[in-house]
């Protein structure tokens, strides 16, 4: 007789600890700022870069934890340079029309960097936040049949005391 296939395994996903983590993250950046305070802020960045690849470790993940990391920095590497190539192409010649003014380098590159680094979330929390789950074994049958339960009642007139079990 052919043997069936092993069934799918069950997928979850976790990606809403990654999204509480970095509105924690978020939150203690924006506190940091509202009471200017650095070390809460740099607390906040830190966390917002490293705090979802421990989630994902603690899932057993070390690779996604990595491609967490990963795609965060390079979301942001790639839309800073994106960004500022935009900055410079309105820095041509051949733009002499425009001032100075609506150009603005910094701008493109920071712009680009915190899209980069968002896309980045988007991809970590609903494409790599998904794990295999391992479907319930059923109970098992105790390794021992053997049983002993003491049993006392007490009567009118006396009382009674013994043991029953089974094996």
């Amino acid at each position: 007789a052919p043997s069936l296939p092993p069934p799918e395994p069950e997928r979850r996903w976790y990606g809403w600890q990654l999204l509480l983590n970095d509105a924690a993250a978020i939150g203690l950046m924006a506190g940091g700022a509202g009471i200017d305070s650095v070390d809460a802020m740099q607390l906040g960045i830190a966390d917002l870069q490293f705090g979802d690849a421990a989630i994902h470790a603690v899932h057993g993940h070390g690779w996604k934890a990595l491609a967490s990391i990963g795609v965060r920095s390079g979301g942001a590497a790639i839309g800073a340079g994106i960004g500022s190539l935009a900055g410079k192409s309105c820095n041509k010649p051949d733009n002499a029309s425009r001032s100075d003014d609506s150009c603005w380098e910094g701008v493109n590159l920071l712009a680009g960097a915190l899209i980069g680094f968002l896309s980045g979330i988007v991809i970590d929390v609903v494409v790599i936040a998904r794990e295999d789950v391992e479907p319930a074994k059923p109970p098992r049958a105790p390794a021992s049949a053997f049983t002993l339960a003491p049993s006392v009642a007490a009567l009118p007139g006396g009382g009674f005391v013994g043991a029953g079990g089974t094996w």
